[in-house]
């Protein structure tokens, strides 16, 4: 959506900012059906990736429609899109392949015998996942489309921002998710339109080097001009080390999403939190990841439960902060999305987060909670709709009567785990992802859920099926017929 802004293909409106007419007409395209939700399992990890295409109805559409047209010089069609399909055109006739450096330079640097891009109507960069980028090809694209709105350098090798980054004074969204810039290239990063800075790439430790968690998220510097940056909306993720100094510019800001990481000690939040509060009318996203020492004296300051969250807040993710944090969350009315790692819940601390009335997702990860056995109340999570559990030490399920009344996906990651009680209840669920189990466990069934199938942790391929019935006598499993079901799935 941020790309259809830069191409200027949304138009502004009095009111909602012109990536909330996006988001609007997104979500009207869905309604419609022109285009269908997506998943998409991913073979490393087994995790499903949720995304959309285009319907085949619509698609078939468009292609006979775009052939009729030779779009590169029909007088009558708009001229912002005459642009960009004369621009595509061209790359699909010369097979120019943009997933390479060497095919970004084709296009930015033409030969001789080749006839120039017209890059001066260039808004939009996207070289996600482009292989064998270094940072002359980026200096020459900030040389040669100074005037990009958008640049996309997401999962490239790209291993530094270039001086030449300050010449994209147009800017307005800079993505270097997944890459090796180096944190201190943003230090001194000033461009006075930049609504989006997205950055930040997780680390997974696969030799045991870290005494907290198999991960760690790794990320650039603060910039040191933020504070000049007025229009920017989405600052994520970026490093903060010392404390209140760097975290003072930021609350003049009118920032919806924030993702920052503290580093060093714990007491970092309390200056963090104190800056949020300024935040209470924009900020509806909010990340939070603490790296370095786990013993510091003020990680449970009392005052952070005493101050106000944003009260719009509607996405929130906490790692490895105090569970006190927790009469803090509590107050947020309007969350819908929760994750949760390294926060140690207690049971009480979990009722808490059960009274959350419009919560909606639920992810709980490494080290979220701090006993074997996870019990839904009766009245608790009204609203949820998926919950995700990533937690090696969960071993059990309890869903109490009345519990999670709306709850249709339930994803469970874990080698060691118990039979789950109360599935039954759960006259909603229609999806439930067992991954990683070790040992025989028996599944509660329903009309929707009756087999469950999974691996044994990956430690071989023997697949087995589990059912048992609803009602039981003296603990005996009454046999039940076997039947198909496409949500059931196992990693």
């Amino acid at each position: 959506m941020r790309r259809w802004v830069a191409e200027g293909l949304i138009s502004r409106r009095e009111g909602p900012s012109a990536l909330d007419t996006a988001s609007h007409c997104f979500d009207a395209l869905v309604a419609q059906r022109f285009i269908l939700p997506e998943q998409e399992v991913r073979p490393t990890t087994r995790k499903s990736k949720s995304f959309y295409r285009v319907h085949e109805l619509v698609g078939d559409f468009l292609i006979n429609w775009l052939a009729t047209y030779d779009y590169s010089v029909d007088p009558e069609l708009p001229p912002d899109m005459a642009q960009r399909l004369s621009i595509q055109k061209e790359i699909e006739e010369k097979k120019t392949d943009l997933t390479s450096s060497y095919g970004i330079m084709e296009l930015l640097v033409p030969t001789k015998r080749s006839v120039p891009y017209p890059l001066h109507l260039l808004n939009v960069l996207d070289l996600e996942g482009c292989r064998g980028l270094k940072k002359k090809h980026l200096k020459i694209i900030c040389k040669k489309v100074s005037h990009l709105r958008y640049l996309g350098l997401k999962d490239t090798d790209i291993p530094c921002l270039p001086k030449h980054i300050h010449k994209l004074q147009q800017l307005e969204t800079l993505d270097i998710r997944k890459t090796k810039v180096r944190e201190s290239d943003t230090k001194y990063l000033m461009l006075p339109l930049l609504k989006s800075l997205y950055a930040g790439s997780i680390i997974i430790y696969t030799s045991g080097t870290t005494s907290r968690s198999n991960s760690s998220l790794e990320t650039v510097q603060n910039p040191r001009e933020i504070g000049r940056m007025t229009n920017m909306e989405v600052l994520s993720h970026v490093k903060v080390s010392n404390g209140a100094e760097e975290l003072l510019h930021i609350r003049n800001l009118k920032l919806k999403k924030l993702g920052v990481i503290l580093y060093g000690k714990r007491s970092n939040m309390k200056y963090l939190f104190y800056q949020i509060e300024k935040m209470d009318k924009c900020l509806r996203s909010l990340s939070i990841w603490i790296e370095g020492p786990s013993n510091d004296d003020h990680a449970d300051d009392p005052m952070l439960s005493l101050l106000s969250p944003p009260k719009f807040l509607q996405s929130l993710s906490i790692s490895g902060t105090g569970a006190l944090l927790t009469r803090w969350i509590g107050k947020l009315g309007q969350l819908s999305k929760l994750s949760l790692r390294e926060t140690c819940l207690s049971d009480n601390d979990f009722v808490i987060l059960g009274n959350l009335g419009c919560l909606c997702y639920l992810r709980l990860r490494y080290v979220s909670f701090e006993g074997s056995v996870l019990t839904f109340t009766n009245g608790a999570f009204m609203n949820l709709i998926i919950l995700d559990i990533e937690d090696k030490e969960i071993r059990k399920l309890i869903f109490q009567y009345g519990a999670t009344p709306k709850l249709e996906k339930l994803v469970w990651s874990c080698k060691c785990m118990e039979s789950p009680e109360g599935l039954e209840d759960l006259q909603s669920l229609r999806e439930f992802e067992l991954n990683g189990v070790s040992q025989d466990i028996g599944i509660m069934q329903k009309d929707s859920i009756e087999l469950c199938s999974f691996q044994d942790g990956g430690n071989g391929s023997k697949e087995k099926m589990l059912h048992k019935a609803l009602n039981r006598k003296g603990g005996e499993r009454i046999p039940s017929k076997k039947k198909n079901h496409s949500d059931i799935r196992y990693g």
